[in-house]
């Protein structure tokens, strides 16, 4: 993607710069426990991205100013940060965000993650870095509805938009912090 970035004046002028690449790679959509809801992502940059007032509209989270997805790693944006760090520990180099406002739909949504309209200083028109249609029936793997499984990307170079690309975790509760794991062959 690239993005214009207005300067001032009467007239404008706009510079081209690439979108960031954060990933959503695993969306724990339908736990038994509803708190235990998160959605995965992993900074693809080779250096750090200011996630200040970027979103996910679905569930109704907004990052805090400050906050910032260093270089190649992954972070976290759960139901409830207290439960989830319940269930799953600490995770080494993993940031956990929270809570959500609203829950993943069960049945599937659209799970779209957009910047917050703002880079080197200027503001732009925000844009969507990454979207997920997910399912909860075939083509979607069946396993992560209600079953304590969550849904994980097969591999970081595949099309996540596409229900070929995802499958059930391995471990009930998912793999958060693992995206290494999940996508090795």
């Amino acid at each position: 993607m690239r993005r214009a970035i207005a300067r001032g004046g009467k007239h404008r002028r706009f510079r081209y710069t690439p979108a960031p690449r954060v990933k959503i790679t695993e969306i724990h959509h339908h736990p038994e426990d509803r708190d235990l809801e998160f959605v995965e992502m992993k900074n693809i940059e080779k250096r750090s991205v200011d996630l200040s007032g970027w979103n996910l509209p679905l569930v109704d989270y907004a990052f805090p100013d400050g906050s910032e997805a260093p270089a190649e790693a992954v972070f976290v944006v759960a139901r409830s940060p207290a439960r989830f760090q319940a269930k799953h520990g600490t995770l080494p180099g993993v940031q956990v965000f929270g809570p959500t406002k609203r829950l993943l739909p069960t049945g599937g949504g659209e799970l779209r993650l957009r910047d917050g309209g703002r880079c080197d200083g200027k503001s732009y028109f925000p844009e969507t870095i990454d979207v997920v249609r997910y399912g909860a029936s075939p083509p979607w793997p069946p396993a992560p509805d209600g079953a304590g499984r969550s849904l994980e990307v097969r591999a970081l170079s595949l099309d996540n938009d596409l229900p070929s690309s995802w499958r059930a975790s391995r471990e009930p509760g998912g793999s958060p912090g693992r995206v290494e794991e999940a996508t090795r062959p």
